[in-house]
C-alpha cells in the first residue's frame, strides 16, 4: 500500500525554499528519495507564479572529475565498462 503524503503548500514552500538541493526538499517533507513529484508541484507552483529558487538535483556531480575521466579514456581510443573489462574494440 503506497504512504499518503501530506503537507501543505506552504509547507513545501518553506522546504523547496530553505533547502540546497531536491534530496532535502524531499527529507524535511518525508517524501521518498525515489518518488519525483517534488520537481512537478515546484513547477506547478511556478506556473501559478510562486517565485521558486531554482534547486541542484538530488545529486551535485564533480564535473572536473568527470571531464579528466572522459578524457582519458578518449585518450584509450575504447570505453572500458565500469566493472573494468575491455571493450572489443568497436566503437559504434
Amino acid at each position: 500500500m503506497t504512504k499518503t503524503l501530506t503537507f501543505t503548500p506552504e509547507e513545501f514552500v518553506k522546504a523547496w525554499q530553505t533547502s540546497d538541493n531536491t534530496k532535502e526538499v524531499k527529507e524535511k517533507l518525508g517524501i521518498p528519495l525515489e518518488n519525483r513529484s517534488v520537481n512537478g508541484r515546484a513547477g506547478f507552483l511556478r506556473s501559478k507564479g510562486v517565485p521558486l529558487k531554482k534547486l541542484s538535483p538530488m545529486t551535485k556531480y564533480d564535473y572536473p572529475s568527470l571531464i579528466k575521466l572522459a578524457k582519458k579514456y578518449l585518450e584509450y581510443g575504447r570505453v572500458q565498462t565500469i566493472k573494468g573489462g575491455k571493450s572489443n574494440g568497436n566503437s559504434n
